[in-house]
C-alpha cells in the first residue's frame, strides 16, 4: 500500500484532517506516545490529545490501557477501511433522512448511469447501509456476499477462494473485502432485513467449492450458522430454478440493475418510489415460484455434494 497516496485520497473524498493523516503516518511503523508523536509532527502537545481521541473514535488507532498510553495501528488497511466506512454511513444516513421526508412528495424518477464493477459494487454496499431492508438478486453465477460466514477469517478466505476461480471480480483486495465485511455484519447486527433470491446451481457450486478447499466438517459448520441466522431473521433466502441474466438490489428508496458480460459492467440506479414499487413486485413473484434455503438445507443431510463447480 501506498499510504501517502492513500491518505491523500482520504483527505480529499472523505474528509480526512491533515493532522489526522500526520499522526496516521508517524504510527505507520511502531506504536508512539502523545508526547513522542507530538515531537515528531511538530503538533503541540495540548492540541494533539483532540486529534488521538478523534482517530480513537473513529477506530483509525488504537490505545493501550495501561500507561504511558501508546497509541498505534494493529492493520492499516482495516482501520482505513473502518474510517471509509465510518464517512461513508453518515453521508448515507443522511441521504436516508432526505429521501424519507421526501416520500409521497410525488418526486420524478432519478436514473444514474454506472459504468464498472466496481462502482456498482460500492453503490450495492450503500444500499445495504441506507435502508432497513434490501432485495438481492445475484446474477447467474455469483455467490452473494450476504450468505459468506459471519466471522471475518472465514469471510476472508471465501473471498480469496471465489477470486481463484473468477479472477475478474472486484472488491477483492484486503481492504475492500474488509469494507464488504463490515457493511455485512453492520447490517445484522442493527436487525436490518436482507432477502435474498438465489439460483440452485450457484448455491450447489458453492458448496461444492466450500467442501473441496475445507472438508464437509466446515460445509456442516457454515450451515448450522447460516440456518441461525435464518432463524434469527436478520436474512431469509429463496432457491430458484430460474435463470438469474443481471444483478439486481431493492430498497426503499432506490433500485440497482448490472449487466455483466466478461470484464465489462454496465448498471443503473433508478430512484423513486414506482421503480421500487415495480422491482418489488417482480421479486416477491419470484420468490413464490422459489423454494426456502431452509428447507434445502433441512433436506441436505448427510449428502454428498457432487455439483460440478463452475465460475462464482
Amino acid at each position: 500500500m501506498d499510504l501517502d497516496k492513500a491518505l491523500e485520497e482520504l483527505k480529499q473524498g472523505f474528509g480526512l484532517k491533515d493532522k489526522q493523516g500526520q499522526i496516521i503516518k508517524a504510527l505507520e511503523r511502531w506504536p508512539l506516545t502523545a508526547e513522542q508523536l507530538s515531537k515528531q509532527t511538530k503538533i503541540p502537545l495540548g492540541r494533539i490529545y483532540t486529534y488521538l481521541n478523534e482517530l480513537v473514535d473513529l477506530k483509525l488507532l488504537e490505545k493501550t490501557t495501561k500507561k504511558p498510553h501508546f497509541y498505534e495501528i494493529k492493520d492499516i488497511h482495516r482501520s482505513l477501511a473502518n474510517f471509509i466506512k465510518h464517512r461513508s454511513d453518515q453521508l448515507v444516513h443522511s441521504r436516508a433522512r432526505v429521501l424519507e421526508l421526501l416520500k409521497g412528495q410525488g418526486t420524478e424518477s432519478q436514473v444514474e448511469l454506472i459504468d464498472s464493477r466496481e462502482k456498482y459494487s460500492l453503490l450495492h454496499l450503500d444500499m445495504i447501509s441506507e435502508s432497513k431492508f434490501t432485495k438481492v438478486v445475484p446474477p447467474h453465477g455469483s455467490f452473494p456476499l450476504a450468505l459468506y460466514p459471519l466471522k471475518w477469517e472465514d469471510f476472508l478466505a471465501t473471498r480469496t477462494m471465489v477470486k481463484k476461480s473468477r479472477p475478474t471480480i472486484a472488491f477483492t483486495d484486503y481492504s475492500a473485502v474488509y469494507l464488504s465485511f463490515k457493511t455485512y455484519r453492520d447490517a445484522f447486527e442493527e436487525k436490518k432485513m436482507i432477502s435474498v433470491l438465489l439460483e440452485r446451481s450457484t448455491w450447489e457450486d458453492m458448496l461444492k467449492m466450500l467442501d473441496d478447499e475445507f472438508g464437509k466438517a466446515y460445509v456442516k459448520s457454515y450451515l448450522e450458522e447460516l440456518k441461525d441466522r435464518i432463524a434469527k431473521e436478520t436474512i431469509e433466502v429463496f432457491v430458484t430454478e430460474e435463470y438469474q441474466p443481471i444483478e439486481i438490489d431493492i430498497n426503499e428508496y432506490r433500485v440497482g440493475l448490472a449487466l455483466r458480460h466478461e470484464q465489462v459492467v454496465t448498471g443503473l440506479i433508478i430512484q423513486g418510489r414506482s421503480a421500487t414499487e415495480v422491482f418489488s413486485k417482480v421479486f416477491d413473484q419470484s420468490v413464490a415460484r422459489s423454494a426456502p434455503l431452509k428447507k434445502i438445507i433441512d433436506q441436505l443431510g448427510q449428502t454428498t455434494f457432487t455439483a460440478k463447480s463452475r465460475n462464482l
